[in-house]
């Protein structure tokens, strides 16, 4: 069956809820503050907690770059390199691999995304390919599925599954698919399509997920922050304003050929929102100004933005750097990741904000 009420509350992107969603989307004005200097405040004033936690590396374990980190009870889940996914314990020690890269079977050729689900690690090696291992890295099956997809939202306990649709193009019908294994459930349409796009304007997935407790996505294109409840029921949660770095859907995606010299995205760039702790709210940009942590109370409605610089001479870390929360673990850390000024062991950063309501 087709999910009606889903259709209709997305059309309205900018407002009116969904006819199961009555309580008013939040809007987030951070236009003002999207320039200005930073109120620069050192981690440990800031925090309550804050873990230092250097991952192990030696001749067997060798970390370029991490794209994400994952936990489940005392383990670390660490997607690194593009085409490596690794275990450590609680104090960074290295564990084992999940799989490697390969071309058998129980292989993978690179690492698309990951997916963690009811005890399950789902390793997306193209965008219809999923392969499934346990944590103790033993291969469980693999997806075959019978169209592209982006990323996967899932919720504890149930089996289905929320997959974006890739939409680089402007033209793509559907927005998202509800998956149960490789069987495609349900579909949903997706209400903006610009079917006369010359090209991608730009080459970043559309699709990002919120961490902690906040189940949602935002388009990277797109001000408005779509939570997802146990129904797989999407309705708008939160608008997102940052003035003139805002890209629009028609700047995207109303590109004719006349207009590729023009360059209509120069300086659009996107917030992508790391989810929520309490009753705040994460944002950073990779785009505007890469080091800088913007935090929204829901409660008081105020929106910040802060430079959260690491004690010093903490192992190693570049005197440059400061946290931004890249994601959230146990619905209680944000968590960054720092590479030190030695290039040995990367580090990840693990902090609980002060007075969380």
């Amino acid at each position: 069956m087709k999910k009606t009420i889903l259709i209709g509350a997305l059309a309205l992107a900018l407002g009116a809820c969904s006819e199961q969603k009555t309580e008013k989307y939040i809007h987030i004005d951070l236009t003002n503050i999207i320039e200005a200097d930073a109120e620069k405040v050192g981690l440990n004033e800031w925090a309550k907690n804050v873990k230092f936690i250097p991952l192990e590396t030696n001749d067997n374990i060798l970390i370029k770059y991490i794209d994400n980190v994952y936990q489940k009870d005392n383990k670390f889940l660490v997607s690194h390199g593009g085409n490596r996914v690794s275990i450590f314990d609680k104090n960074g020690k290295y564990m084992h691999d999940i799989s490697s890269k390969g071309e058998g079977p129980t292989n993978f050729i690179n690492v698309h995304d990951v997916t963690l689900h009811n005890d399950w690690i789902y390793i997306h090696e193209t965008q219809n390919l999923i392969k499934v291992f346990d944590w103790k890295g033993t291969f469980i099956k693999k997806l075959e599925l019978p169209a592209k997809v982006d990323g996967l939202m899932t919720i504890e306990g149930k089996e289905e599954m929320l997959a974006y649709v890739p939409n680089l193009g402007g033209d793509e019908s559907l927005r998202f698919y509800i998956l149960k294994g490789e069987t495609i459930v349900d579909s949903i349409a997706n209400p903006f399509v610009y079917p006369k796009a010359a090209f991608a304007q730009m080459f970043y997935p559309e699709f990002q997920k919120t961490s902690g407790q906040l189940k949602a996505f935002i388009e990277l294109h797109s001000d408005t922050l779509y939570a997802v409840n146990e129904h797989w029921e999407t309705y708008p949660y939160a608008t997102i304003g940052i003035g003139k770095f805002q890209p629009t859907r028609a700047e995207r995606y109303g590109v004719v050929l006349a207009d590729v010299r023009k360059n209509p995205m120069h300086g659009k760039l996107p917030m992508q929102v790391t989810g929520e702790i309490g009753n705040r709210l994460y944002m950073y940009s990779n785009y505007i100004r890469a080091d800088e942590t913007f935090c929204y109370d829901k409660a008081s409605q105020k929106a910040t933005k802060l430079l959260l610089t690491y004690p010093e001479n903490t192992l190693d870390i570049p005197e440059d750097a400061a946290f931004k929360p890249r994601t959230i673990l146990k619905n209680k850390y944000l968590v960054d990741w720092e590479q030190p000024d030695n290039d040995e062991n990367p580090i990840l950063v693990m902090v609980e904000p002060l007075n969380v309501p």
